[in-house]
């Protein structure tokens, strides 16, 4: 870190010193020491989480001193607090309460012997971690990828909420709220049932007078049928055309006669049409007129009534779906205005550490040599 300050490592008598780069080696598979630590404030870490953060810091002398993969020095290094705690004294103007630490090394085969030089690694890298503690440098870290996450979220939710905004204008629904496009939704489904209810009584009219109409003409029929006039009628219309078809067929018959037995029966005919004509008129009066005429107004104004009934669906369809979108876009405002609030916490929590890094005083490591300590392998 930048602002990382140097920490103080005093040294004891018979003090593990880091080895300077040689080609030569200590040959050794086991090493071991206890330190005392002063720290700025009462340190009293996890040690596993403790090991498992210093051994990260550890990957380059494990590849370089051990020749083994970082992942390996979880089973190399152990870390342990020395029960009680060693009363030391402390540097001159240091008020806090020391702890003492017991750090071993111990390689199996797969690693090269060098557990001296490693464990010296070990110790230079204490004050450091030591000092990310206790400046809250990890948590720092920590707090600034975790604040970044929750921004790239937040910009995603507002372009999506931009998206949405946009998708609104365009149906005419821009800035409606999502209780507004409800209201607006009732709205038009109370007009849909009004133009439901005209459509069916419009056809149920349509229906009667189809009927009314269909019977007045069958009685119209049946009356015409039954008048004897149009009887006679019809028997002169047969003898007529009777008469033409004879004379066409005859050799004898020149063209004038059959012509005119042509004529003669077709104005037969006529005169059958009119009368049973003026007998269905008398027998319905001017009611099937009318009748109908009825009827092509209730099927113009049905026509209407379904014309209005389809733009009424069409604008409800399209009201539902942005219902749809206001009520995400009001779910995506929501979590928005959470991720801001966090951003905001974490911006703070960041603020804090960064201020209150300058208010701890450096901490101070002493390597203390272990007497009798097992012969180096």
């Amino acid at each position: 870190m930048k602002w990382m300050r140097n920490v103080v490592i005093v040294a004891l008598t018979g003090l593990l010193c880091a080895a300077a780069p040689t080609t030569q080696i200590s040959n050794t598979r086991t090493a071991e020491c206890d330190v005392i630590v002063w720290s700025g404030y009462d340190w009293n870490p996890n040690l596993l989480d403790f090991k498992l953060a210093l051994i990260r810091e550890l990957a380059g002398p494990a590849e370089s001193l051990l020749h083994v993969k970082p992942e390996a020095l979880q089973q190399y290094v152990t870390i342990d607090f020395v029960h009680p705690n060693v009363t030391a004294a402390l540097p001159q103007g240091r008020l806090d309460t020391p702890v003492r630490l017991h750090l071993a090394v111990n390689l199996d085969a797969d690693a090269q012997p060098a557990a001296k030089e490693f464990l010296a690694a070990v110790v230079d890298q204490l004050p450091v971690m030591i000092d990310e503690q206790q400046n809250g440098t990890a948590q720092l870290g920590t707090y600034q990828v975790q604040c970044d996450v929750v921004r790239e979220q937040l910009a995603e939710l507002t372009d999506s909420i931009r998206e949405r905004q946009v998708h609104l204008t365009r149906d005419g629904l821009g800035g409606a709220t999502p209780e507004g496009v409800r209201a607006a939704a009732a709205k038009l489904y109370e007009q849909a049932e009004d133009v439901r209810l005209d459509m069916a009584s419009a056809k149920a009219e349509r229906q009667a007078l189809a009927h009314e109409i269909s019977e007045l003409a069958v009685q119209a029929k049946e009356k015409a049928d039954d008048d004897p006039i149009a009887a006679q009628l019809e028997e002169i219309v047969k003898i007529k055309e009777k008469r033409a078809a004879i004379l066409k067929q005859a050799a004898t018959a020149s063209t004038a006669e059959t012509d005119a037995a042509e004529a003669d029966a077709a104005e037969a005919r006529v005169q059958l049409l009119e009368r049973r004509e003026a007998v269905a008129q008398a027998a319905s009066g001017d009611v099937l007129g009318d009748l109908r005429k009825q009827l092509v107004n209730v099927e113009v104004n049905l026509a209407q009534i379904q014309a209005r009934d389809q733009v009424l669906a069409d604008a409800s369809n399209q009201i539902l779906d942005g219902s749809d979108v206001a009520d995400e876009m009001q779910e995506e405002q929501m979590r928005a205005a959470n991720d801001a609030a966090r951003i905001a916490e974490y911006e703070k929590r960041i603020s804090d550490l960064q201020q209150s890094s300058h208010d701890y005083p450096k901490p101070v490591v002493k390597v203390v040599p272990q007497v009798g300590a097992p012969a180096s392998q």
